[in-house]
């Protein structure tokens, strides 16, 4: 891999550049594998939600990858009533409701890239990854 495709991959990773939706693509090579690499040496692991175990308040970062985009946001418990919660994954990008564009849940079958050693308290009644 280039080193300064590695550079920007690592940079992505760590944050240093505005974790949103990134193309991993670029003239006609993929590179996720490298950005996958890239995020399990900066401690990110691969898990599917319905696996993680979270606790109330707590979000973790987290990378949805698929079909060569990157999309960042957040692993979490949301809260539907006072004791109600479920695990899941919300980008920080949003559709054109406003809702997260990339939502994944206790039963999707796909996995997403967990900073389970990072973690920061949230609003539980505010529960909009990234603010």
């Amino acid at each position: 891999m280039d080193g300064e495709v590695a550079a920007t991959l690592r940079s992505l990773a760590e944050g240093r550049i505005q974790r949103s939706r990134h193309d991993l693509r670029l003239e006609g090579r993929d590179f996720t594998p490298d950005f996958e690499a890239v995020l399990r040496q900066e401690g990110y692991t691969p898990l599917r939600v319905r696996d993680l175990r979270l606790r109330p308040g707590i979000r973790h970062p987290a990378w949805f990858l698929k079909d060569g985009e990157a999309f960042f946001g957040y692993v979490f418990l949301e809260k539907f009533e006072e004791g109600t919660r479920r695990p899941l994954f919300g980008s920080v990008v949003r559709d054109y409701r406003g809702d997260w564009a990339v939502l994944l849940t206790r039963s999707s079958r796909e996995s997403v890239w967990v900073k389970l050693g990072e973690a920061a308290p949230f609003d539980e009644d505010r529960p909009s990854p990234g603010r």
